[in-house]
């Protein structure tokens, strides 16, 4: 017969099983907790890396639709002191290490060769969902507002050889608004509209309310309010062209 003390102990040996059992099992739970813990935040770490490099996060601002289907952009700019502008030939500017503003201002309409406002000219294109309809242009914070008289019967001939009589070029702080092509005769636009997908070039006669001339090679801001809340900001250099 199994004595009374070798029962007890085989019991105590069963138990004590029984709970090893157990504690295993409760540290495989443990471990496989913090297995997928550990296999979430890989995870989100590497899709936050994904969503990051790829461009997919974007600003959260709130604009309305309508502002949305409107995009435009500087493709070229041609700012140099030079002759031939943006290749039209009677587009010249002096040949003199300078833009002339101020320093212009009592001939400010004449034109660059007889002392006037000098020229930059920019490519732009509407990349948006619907027409954008150009309105003021500032150049290093100075208004630059679109030259009807440019636009006047049809759109007259953009001439820059001689004063800007009968809208023949922009006046002083203004703008016009002509095609890329260089085929004569260059007409200018009746209007500011610039349709889905368009591209045209603004020729730009600077103010001579820009406080100091401006250096060739220094940054010129460029602020385009084109219809949305925020206008649309660049930044290109004087004395350049692309």
């Amino acid at each position: 017969m199994i004595s009374y003390l070798k029962m007890k102990e085989l019991k105590m040996r069963k138990i004590e099983k029984v709970f090893t059992r157990k504690k295993r099992r409760a540290v495989s739970d443990i471990i496989a907790t913090l297995l997928m813990i550990v296999i979430t935040v890989v995870g989100g770490i590497a899709v936050l890396n994904f969503v990051q490099t790829t461009d997919i996060i974007q600003s959260t601002e709130t604009i309305s639709s309508e502002e949305a289907a409107i995009s435009v952009k500087i493709t070229g700019y041609d700012t140099r002191d030079s002759g031939d502008l943006s290749g039209i030939l009677s587009l010249d500017n002096n040949l003199d290490q300078k833009l002339c503003t101020a320093s212009c201002i009592s001939t400010q309409n004449d034109i660059p060769s007889a002392s006037g406002t000098e020229f930059i000219v920019l490519n732009i294109r509407n990349d948006g969902a619907g027409s954008a309809y150009l309105g003021s242009i500032f150049v290093n914070n100075v208004l630059h507002t679109w030259d009807s008289a440019t636009g006047a019967g049809g759109g007259v001939t953009l001439d820059a050889s001689s004063d800007p009589s009968g809208g023949s070029s922009p006046r002083d702080g203004q703008y016009s608004i002509i095609p890329t092509s260089n085929t004569l005769p260059i007409t200018q636009e009746i209007n500011t509209e610039l349709k889905v997908g368009n591209d045209r070039r603004i020729v730009i006669k600077l103010s001579s309310s820009i406080a100091s001339d401006i250096d060739l090679s220094s940054a010129i801001r460029i602020i385009i309010d084109a219809g949305r809340a925020d206008p649309f900001n660049f930044v290109i250099s004087a004395g350049s062209t692309q």
